[in-house]
């Protein structure tokens, strides 16, 4: 995909940022979506035109020139359309789903992308005392936290959860372990990117009730919050997790494996009008907390939770 400048003097100038992360997740369709990113980024005066009159009928014609069928991707293809004309007449997105865009944009950023999470792998496998993860593929489905039958419907194509079967990914858990000379199952690009759109289209209605719930965060903050809890698995658990910390490592920052456990993004929720501000807070608590381990500064979970902190700092 080419680089684009923002164009000056359109109306558009204010949506740009959405086009751009529209194109990212949709790409679904290949080069066909690309094709259509690409005219409403390139072509904007145009494109708004003529969307404006009949937006999905311009989709489609759209998508017939990139010769692919509009079934193939469904609602997908119509949401995208409409999305898009919506925001070329002017019109605002939901705070819940510019969030959605928010988050899937995030998921290819910081949690895997075509070139390093297309196949098996288990994050923090050199880093032993902070690894809790098993076997993943894509963004974050770890096979200790995402049963077979969710990976299926999320789209991971039969070969490679066959692959996962072998290693016994669910059943070892943890545990399980991937032989440095195993032949790894690849998705293509198109499956890859169109489980990465169920990921983030499975949060809507999390996104609609976190925005209701927590007015003063921005779509941003709301994202952040669906990224930390596919990340983490959940906000707040019973035992030492990636969100749920002993005191000492949060407060004292020592190297602790008892004593009280706190949930720092869950007792920012409970406070109740949290802010963005408040998350970078809470999160700044959690990476504390993971320095007197392992890589300390270095691991993987102090860099995940760092470029969280980035995005809304």
């Amino acid at each position: 995909m080419q680089n684009e400048e923002e164009p000056e003097g359109s109306e558009l100038d204010s949506e740009f940022q959405l086009f751009k992360t529209l194109g990212k997740l949709y790409e679904e369709g290949g080069e066909s979506i690309e094709n259509l990113y690409n005219e409403v980024v390139t072509g904007v005066e145009t494109f708004a035109q003529e969307v404006r009159e009949d937006p999905l009928k311009k989709g489609k014609e759209l998508f017939d020139q990139g010769k692919i069928e509009i079934q193939a991707a469904g609602n997908d293809v119509e949401n995208l359309v409409d999305s898009a004309g919506r925001a070329a007449r002017g019109e605002k997105l939901t705070k819940a789903q510019e969030s959605i865009y928010n988050y899937a944009k995030n998921l290819s950023e910081y949690e895997g992308n075509y070139n390093n999470a297309s196949f098996i792998h288990k994050p923090g496998a050199d880093e032993k005392a902070q690894s809790g993860s098993g076997i993943t593929i894509a963004q974050g489905l770890d096979a200790t936290g995402t049963s077979r039958k969710q990976m299926e419907e999320y789209g991971v194509p039969e070969r490679v959860l066959k692959q996962m079967d072998g290693l016994q990914a669910w059943k070892l858990g943890k545990k399980a372990t991937i032989p440095k000379d195993l032949k790894l199952e690849r998705m293509t690009k198109e499956e890859f990117e169109k489980v990465t759109l169920n990921i983030a289209n499975a949060q809507k209605e999390e996104a609609e009730q976190i925005a209701e719930s927590y007015p003063d965060l921005t779509p941003k903050g709301i994202a952040i919050l669906l990224n930390l809890k596919h990340w983490g698995g959940s906000f707040k658990s019973n035992e030492e997790s990636k969100l749920t910390r002993h005191y000492d490592n949060v407060i004292l920052g020592k190297k602790s494996e008892t004593g009280e456990l706190i949930s720092p993004i869950q007792d920012a929720l409970d406070k109740g009008g949290v802010t963005d501000k408040d998350l970078i807070e809470a999160m700044d608590m959690i990476r504390v907390s993971y320095e007197p381990w392992g890589k300390g500064k270095g691991s993987m979970r102090y860099g995940t939770v760092s470029k969280y902190i980035a995005n809304l700092d």
